[in-house]
């Protein structure tokens, strides 16, 4: 049997253009041969900054609860309560919940990707580790009681691809400062 594909992903970034990125994630997923994916939520909080994050702005965007669940019950409780130093997720026994999502994506061809604000699922710089790594963990142990095969991987996923790329002396100085990109320019197109 083989395994139902879930994403982690952090929606840094991308608060004004949502419009955009629905519209990208659901041709990716198209060319891979899946309908328009289910969204689920596991921020504690929806008031944020990002304008299209902030409250039901996504959901709304998405057309809805059809491609939009929110899984406060996943959130990390550290967000509200200053006085966690650490992080925990508000109810770890709802992670079958997602996975149960996930289930019922997968018999209509689709797949769930869950998401928080944060950028990266870690960031060693800061030895900070997003909650959603410890949703990830929950899920597979719920997956693993189920006997259901499960993966999870950071969308987009799809598998690494090792590309050779020239870049400036000016962009090296900069990564190697900890600058986290690279300006691609008309190479990105080369580079597919």
């Amino acid at each position: 049997m083989k395994p139902i594909t879930i994403f982690s992903w952090g929606y840094y970034g991308w608060g004004n253009w949502t419009e955009q990125l629905i519209k990208v994630v659901d041709a990716v997923e198209e060319s891979r041969g899946f309908g328009p994916p289910i969204f689920v939520d596991v921020r504690l909080r929806r008031e944020v900054r990002a304008k299209g994050f902030t409250g039901g702005a996504f959901e709304k965007a998405l057309g809805g609860p059809e491609r939009y669940h929110w899984m406060k019950s996943l959130g990390n409780e550290a967000i509200a309560d200053d006085t966690l130093d650490y992080m925990k997720i508000a109810d770890p026994k709802t992670a079958p919940d997602l996975l149960k999502i996930a289930n019922d994506a997968a018999k209509e061809k689709r797949r769930v990707i869950f998401f928080c604000s944060c950028r990266y699922p870690t960031h060693n710089l800061y030895d900070v580790t997003c909650h959603r790594t410890e949703v990830a963990r929950l899920v597979l142990n719920a997956a693993k009681k189920q006997g259901t095969p499960i993966e999870i991987c950071e969308w987009p996923g799809d598998r690494p691809k090792e590309i050779e790329l020239e870049i400036s002396p000016q962009e090296f100085q900069r990564l190697s400062e900890n600058d986290s990109s690279v300006f691609l320019g008309f190479q990105a197109a080369r580079a597919r």
